[in-house]
């Protein structure tokens, strides 16, 4: 179970990394919190109406998680919805006894301790004590950059790492801040800062995207312009896009970040005017920084 959810992007983009190795080690089933019904192999993916928040970097998540062959099904975190949650979660692992589930969630529900009565059971927790099993939790939410150092805690910004570390101690248990952390998750990730090539930050570059560059100043569109990345032909306002971008001066071109293939960049400026060109992101392999 991992925490994270899906209104920073930085969080779906490091689950998405870790999805082949884990299908490789037995990982079949991925429950999500924050879509509203389960997402079966061959279902349209185009417009993954169901996703909320319309975030690209999630729908990207579960675009790779069906690729792999992954069966995903959503997650109710709390309320009233949590018993029939864990029942769900106890037929899945009677009916596939063989095969591994992995939870993507959000904030402290992969907490296993009780927490104060207001806030209500989280699922770990619920699923520690009904269903008897020890959940493998991993936090990456406390180790992270932040918008100001003044919410990083001391040990961040004391340590500088250059992907993303997990460190132990010596007896092999993941090592966090006891002073300042409560034990309430079994791996703490440390995230890197964020490296930005042309404005854009360098995590982007994984999970097998590719870069290119749309010159936005030949469209004649009046700034400023958002520059969406769409699946070819999937140009409906519903779609939710492999990529999104603002461009507000005339002398930058838009930085796209997307899986190789074909696709169309949707340019929109703020009077409402649109134009859409047709792109080819090669496989290059290039990497964006070291």
């Amino acid at each position: 179970m991992i925490n994270g959810g899906y209104r920073m992007a930085l969080y779906p983009v490091f689950v998405t990394n870790l999805l082949e190795g884990l299908y490789d080690k037995g990982y079949r089933h991925l429950g999500l919190e924050g879509i509203c019904q389960d997402i079966l192999p061959g279902d349209d993916l185009r417009y993954l109406d169901n996703v909320k928040g319309k975030e690209p970097r999630f729908a990207n998540l579960i675009r790779r998680a069906l690729d792999l062959g992954y069966t995903i099904f959503k997650v109710d975190s709390f309320g009233i919805k949590d018993s029939e949650q864990v029942e769900e979660l106890r037929n899945r692992m009677e009916q596939f006894p063989d095969e591994k589930i992995l939870i993507y969630i959000s904030s402290v529900h992969s907490i296993e301790a009780q927490l104060h009565e207001s806030i209500g059971r989280t699922l770990a927790n619920k699923i520690s004590e009904e269903l008897n099993v020890n959940p493998l939790t991993i936090g990456q939410l406390t180790y992270t950059e932040k918008t100001s150092a003044y919410y990083e805690s001391f040990l961040y910004k004391n340590i500088s790492v250059i992907e993303p570390v997990v460190f132990v101690n010596g007896i092999g248990e993941s090592y966090y801040d006891k002073k300042y952390v409560p034990d309430w998750n079994d791996i703490h990730v440390f995230h890197p800062r964020s490296e930005f090539y042309q404005g854009r930050p360098s995590w982007l570059a994984s999970s097998g995207n590719e870069l290119v560059s749309v010159d936005v100043s030949k469209s004649g569109l009046k700034l400023p312009v958002m520059v969406f990345a769409m699946g070819d032909g999937d140009q409906n306002a519903d779609a939710i896009p492999y990529d999104v971008v603002e461009v507000t001066e005339a002398s930058k071109d838009a930085v796209l970040f997307s899986p190789p293939g074909k696709f169309d960049a949707v340019m929109l400026s703020a009077n409402g005017a649109s134009k859409s060109l047709s792109i080819v992101i090669p496989e290059t392999g290039k990497k964006i920084l070291n």
